[in-house]
């Protein structure tokens, strides 16, 4: 059983207000708080009522677990009172244990005994964690296997953060290549001179009045960086006949984030989406005939957005907004109608070449990823011999 590999601390804090605060954060383990950037939880203003942490100890979040929120301290601290605090055994060597809780089978395993309704976060405790078998080979099977698994994973990482460096360098020459088409020597107008904005409907769970029609909406998850719109699962909502018909999605609208972490997204509408509206997270720009074509303004709100114009139009509020106001006063460069055509074949001409590279390191990246998770999960186990492997 788990208990038997690592203890369970509850030391609460000695130290006081000046004590070395900790954090967890997904994928990247523990570190100092003052490290991790304006992400996750805040530090709490008295920290006496903090867990101990010691150098080996192994940090998990109760409840990201399973997102990767876990990780071995190299600092002596003290941590938040919710995380789980364990200490490997004097038998027990950190590196392999560490392991056994990166392997994804422990992981689910641990999960399937959690508290919540998302499977991934659901909330584990010491009390479901402590009766979980594992196997504990001896100290020096164990030193084996962590040498094995150092020396593969550290390989496999070090192909992952390549390749993340060449999917970089290919999203900033797709960047270039967008800006450099769209941005040359035209008069610019205003998004709103050249197209009807709209913004979707708030999502209602009830219907309301002769909202009678319970239809599938477009929101802001499906509009993707590389301005692509993507299948999700169907989320409905109900809109009467008439709001049905004005939240219409067709071919050559043009789709923005209006706000959160992804505002001034935008995607091309390629197909009519008949029975489909859009919610409030979402601005469609429908293109005036004549003036725009909607794949040469989804370029231009790209290099917009890649340009930091966007940016500096929306509030500075907690949570960006770039509202329909504000999208009608984007100023873009609008070539005369009938070079556009030849403008957008190009720049999808090129892009196309990047995204097919993007997609096929990035196919390369999940392949390394389930490889790792292979190794780790078929060291621990027992099912590949490392000595043979080594």
């Amino acid at each position: 059983p788990v208990r038997d590999a690592v203890t369970n601390e509850n030391n609460k804090n000695r130290i006081g207000q000046d004590a070395f605060y900790l954090s967890l954060v997904a994928g990247r383990g523990v570190m100092p708080y003052a490290d991790k950037g304006d992400i996750g939880n805040k530090m709490p203003e008295d920290l006496d009522r903090c867990k101990e942490v010691i150098r080996g100890d192994l940090v998990i979040n109760s409840m990201n677990y399973g997102i990767g929120a876990y990780g071995v301290s190299n600092y002596d601290g003290v941590c938040s009172p919710v995380y789980i605090v364990l200490r490997p055994n004097a038998s027990m060597d950190v590196r392999f244990v560490s392991r056994i809780f990166e392997a994804r089978t422990f992981q689910r395993l641990a999960q399937s005994f959690g508290n919540g309704i998302l499977e991934h976060r659901r909330a584990i405790s010491w009390d479901s964690l402590k009766g979980l078998r594992l196997p504990i080979p001896s100290a020096g099977e164990q030193r084996s296997i962590a040498d094995f698994l150092d020396r593969e994973t550290a390989e496999i990482d070090e192909f992952v953060a390549e390749s993340e460096k060449l999917i970089t360098l290919l999203n900033e020459r797709r960047a270039a290549v967008i800006t450099q088409a769209v941005t040359k020597g035209y008069p610019s107008r205003n998004v709103g001179q050249v197209s009807r904005i709209t913004l979707g409907k708030m999502v209602n769970s009830k219907p309301e009045g002769d909202a009678t029609y319970l239809a599938p909406y477009l929101r802001a998850a499906h509009v993707q960086p590389n301005g692509r719109l993507i299948d999700l699962e169907e989320q409905k909502m109900h809109f009467s006949a008439r709001e049905l018909r004005q939240l219409s999605l067709r071919k050559g609208d043009v789709v923005v984030v209006e706000g959160g972490a992804g505002f001034g997204r935008s995607a091309l509408v390629r197909q009519d989406l008949e029975g489909r509206g859009f919610q409030n997270s979402i601005v469609r720009l429908r293109p005036i005939s004549g003036l725009v074509l909607g794949s040469y303004l989804d370029y231009a709100i790209q290099s917009a957005l890649i340009l930091g114009e966007i940016e500096s139009l929306v509030s500075t509020s907690t949570i960006p907004h770039f509202t329909a106001e504000k999208v009608a006063r984007l100023r873009i460069v609008v070539p005369p109608f009938e070079l556009q055509e030849s403008l957008v074949a190009s720049v999808d001409y090129q892009t196309a070449k990047i995204d097919e590279a993007i997609e096929t390191a990035r196919e390369a990246i999940a392949l390394a990823k389930e490889r790792r998770q292979a190794l780790i999960s078929a060291a621990v186990t027992g099912k590949i011999d490392v000595r043979a492997a080594a």
